[in-house]
């Protein structure tokens, strides 16, 4: 999401289809996941963004098919996004819901800043809350650069 928007409100909810959860969820589940988590998930955003936490990009949900893994489709998602947030100077806020995405994450330079472990079902759910500062160096040169003076 774009900084200046919240994934707190209506629309955001009918946007995401996140309000089918309403629907799919027993009521034990529905109060874990509205009442329990996403207080926690915001709270934890505010806590570790601080003023920062609307003036930041906030990655949600991102996802392959385990049939389209390993063909780069996260890659250029995540490649577009840093590309902007870059451009606008911005950080990128994520929570990762398993180990093995934040070395992927890493890669692109995200960092765990804190994680979250939910303790009330039968087995703990842990999420790790990353951020990735914006690197956007103005003096260095890029290789697209090189060459290009027309004088």
């Amino acid at each position: 999401m774009p900084p200046g928007t919240t994934n707190d409100d209506w629309i955001a909810t009918l946007w995401s289809g996140i309000w089918r959860l309403w629907y799919l969820l027993p009521r034990e589940g529905r109060k874990r996941f509205f009442d329990e988590v996403f207080p926690i998930l915001h709270d934890t955003k505010a806590e570790i963004m601080g003023n920062r936490t609307d003036d930041c990009y906030y990655l949600g949900y991102i996802g392959t098919k385990a049939s389209a893994r390993g063909r780069g489709y996260a890659t250029k998602l995540l490649d577009h996004m840093i590309y902007k947030a870059d451009e606008d100077n911005r950080a990128i806020y994520l929570e990762s819901s398993h180990v093995r995405n934040n070395k992927f994450y890493a890669k692109f330079g995200f960092e765990i800043k804190k994680e979250i472990v939910l303790t009330r079902g039968p087995r703990p759910i842990r999420l790790y809350c990353m951020v990735r500062e914006p690197q956007n160096d103005k003096s260095s040169t890029s290789v697209a650069d090189l060459g290009t003076d027309k004088e």
